[in-house]
Formats: structure tokens, sequence, C-alpha cells
């Protein structure tokens, strides 16, 4: 039977929801995209558009079933961040799992990377800094992402980041609220951190902070630091901190975030830098200071959410994730729209410190950029300005010849 005449698909139907055409595949899943109408606060109809990853358990090894899908489904609704993507809704129809997340329009930083070059670095500090926090917030609920790489980054229309795809996030504290080391090698080789390649048990967070230092290389050089197709060589290369920039890359970019990319990729997993130690670098000074708020609210959110996380080996003896496929649909999560606004930080144009303005789910602007000439500019400003910066930046490495960013393999898992 085609897809979109499934019997999932046509009770999804009369939810509201119609399937437009397939986004792409993974190895066991598939995403569409979605449309969604509903009715506002003033009682108009509204269409969304949603991404809808569909899993169908029958195809699947049965240690992604037992495993790794209670995991997302279990973490991906308490996900309440402006930089991590949004699940407005989780179905399950006999087999198959419907995950409805919000629709990033600019598709994913590796695609932007390979279609507009490598990023400036005014620009990328915004995007760091708002992967940062995304992070951070994860960190501190104790979850630990696990699979952080460009293809995992979205980009929205108001050109803001958020992560995404938590197939392999896990939460690292037991029923006694130990905390635990994993020892499944997952994710993509090339982001992979060294203790991760040894085969060793690795602490999730400090394995975070190793694929964010590699998603900042990529930003800054358009090209891995390490591209090794041998595990035993990568794993040298690593441990020998043997990368480096792009001359012309080398020569344009400042030597904080030089020292920032060193500390996210220090081999040793106990000097490597923390979230917290990342977000306070001196390479974040002009954005972070403008972004405190959000960071304050993250860690308020976490600190109250974290007396209702249940941990793993309790969750996992719960009905709700028996793998019993049921006859009727079961919604697992109720239907929500985000709520939280999206912050925009531009980079000033001849200042230190960048600009700020607080753009709502509706487009609204904050009350204190209201009536502001250039507020209804900001996002076609900076990305004007942006790809301006970006040219004249690869008019200055016209001569560099080095192989540039090819999309990276996933790892075995």
């Amino acid at each position: 039977m085609p897809f979109f005449k499934s019997e999932g698909v046509r009770m999804l139907e009369k939810r509201g929801y119609v399937f437009q055409r397939k986004l792409g595949e993974g190895a066991y899943s598939k995403v569409w995209l979605a449309t969604l109408t509903h009715e506002t606060d003033d009682a108009k109809s509204e269409e969304i558009n949603l991404a809808c990853k569909i899993i169908d358990t029958r195809s699947a090894e049965r240690r992604f079933v037992t495993k790794f899908l209670p995991r997302e489904l279990d973490i991906l609704p308490k996900l309440k961040h402006p930089h991590l993507v949004h699940c407005h809704g989780i179905y399950q129809v006999k087999a198959v799992y419907y995950i409805f997340t919000s629709f990033a329009e600019k598709g994913d930083l590796l695609d932007y990377i390979l279609k507009h070059g490598h990023i400036g670095e005014a620009h990328a500090r915004v995007w760091a800094a708002q992967l940062a926090m995304g992070i951070q917030f994860l960190h501190q609920l104790d979850i630990a992402h696990r699979d952080i790489k460009c293809e995992n980054i979205l980009i929205t229309a108001r050109n803001n980041i958020k992560l995404a795809d938590f197939g392999f996030a896990r939460f690292l504290c037991d029923a006694s609220g130990e905390y635990r080391l994993s020892r499944t090698f997952c994710g993509s080789l090339a982001y992979a951190a060294p203790e991760v390649l040894k085969a060793d048990k690795y602490d999730g967070k400090c394995c975070d902070i190793w694929s964010y230092g590699v998603v900042l290389f990529v930003m800054l050089n358009q090209v891995m630091p390490f591209r090794e197709l041998s595990v035993d060589a990568m794993y040298s290369k690593q441990t020998n901190r043997q990368w480096k920039f792009r001359p012309a890359i080398a020569n344009s970019i400042s030597l904080d975030v030089i020292k920032l990319v060193s500390h996210l990729l220090d081999p040793n997993p106990d000097e490597r830098y923390s979230i917290e130690d990342t977000i306070n670098d001196q390479w974040f000074v002009p954005v972070v200071p403008l972004m405190t708020n959000k960071i304050e609210a993250s860690l308020s959110f976490a600190h109250k959410n974290r007396q209702n996380l249940l941990p793993e080996s309790v969750r996992i003896d719960l009905p709700v994730w028996d793998r019993k496929h049921h006859k009727d649909i079961v919604r697992l999560t109720e239907l929500t729209f985000e709520e939280q606004s999206e912050t925009m930080v531009v980079p000033a144009k001849k200042k230190s410190v960048s600009s700020h303005v607080s753009l709502t789910s509706g487009g609204s602007v904050d009350a204190a950029t209201r009536g502001s000439s250039a507020h209804s500019n900001v996002i076609e400003d900076l990305l004007q300005r942006t790809e301006l910066y970006n040219q004249q930046e690869r008019a200055m490495m016209a001569d560099d010849s080095q192989p540039l960013l090819q999309e990276s393999k996933p790892a075995s898992t």
C-alpha cells in the first residue's frame, strides 16, 4: 500500500494533518513535510508546516526498537528551548510511529555550508552561541545528544538554528541518580570524540563538546578537521592534535576562536571544555551578555523540570514503552505549539557588540524594539551582511585548493 494511503496516514488526516512530500530518509525512518491546520486564539484558522519522522518498527533492528526509540520518544517532549527542535506531537498506529516536529524552512547547516561556503566569524559566533545554549539546556537535564553534526543543525526562516535528531540521545543518570557512562559507538565517525573511537566507556557530555568543536571548525573552515577513512588513523590524528585551519582562514579569524576550538578539541576529556566553560569563553563576549536572559531561563526551566524526570531504568518498565503495537492510534504526547520566542542576534556593522531583538512566533517585535525604523529589516540585513562578508572572504581564498567539506558518513551503531 502506498505511504500516502496507509492506515496511519488516513487516521492522521482525520486529525488535520496533510502529508505533502518526502524530505529524506534514514536507516529506520522517513521524513515528510506535513501541514496542520489549527485554530488560533482569535478563532482564526492557521496552517503550519511540520516535519514528520515516520518509523516503522517492523523493519527496524530490535536494538533500535527496544533501546534507542524509547529514549527518543521520552526525551523529545521535554525539549522546551528556542534552539532545540520543538516536538508538536507523537502518535503510534500499530507498529508505526509518527513524530511531528517544527519544520526548518532553510534546511540544515551542512547544506548551507555546501551552498554558501564557509561562514564568517561574526555569523559563526551567533550560531555557535545559539547551539551552545541548546546543548547547555540538555546537559543541565543530564541528557547527552551523542550525534551533534552539521546535518542535525537546522536553520529556521528567521535565520536561527535548532539542534535536531535525538535518535541517539540518552539520560545519563540511573534510577538512583548515579551518573552513568556510555559504551555505544553511535553518531558519525567524523564527529566522534577519541574516547568513543577507543571503544571504552565515555562521558556523553564530553563527547557532545567534542562534536560541537568539530561543527564550529567546519562552520569557519568548510573542511573537516579529521578526514581519515581509518579509525586508527583518525584516532592518531585526534590525540596528536593534528588539525589546522586553512591558511587563508587562519589569517582572517581571531586568535580567540582558534583558542576556543583548541579547548573544544582537546583529546583529553578531563581537560576538555564543559558547556559552561564554552559559553563563558572570551570569544562569546560580544553576544552572550545579550543572551544571558535566555541562558538563565534555560537553567531555571531545567531545574524546575528535573524533579519530573523519571530515570530511564524506571521508564522502560512503563506500559507506554512495552513495544506492543496497539490496534488504535495512541497519542504519546499532547499536541502543543511552540511558545518560545526566537532570538535574533545581529552582528553589528562597526561595533564589537551585536544588536539584539526578540521575534515572537507570530513575527511581532519585542517591546524594546517597537518604534525602531530598522526592526522590520533585521533578518534581511543580517543575511545581506553575512553574504557580503562571506563573498569577501571567499575572494581571499581563491587560490586555496584544499578539498572542501563533504557529507559525513554515519557510523555503525
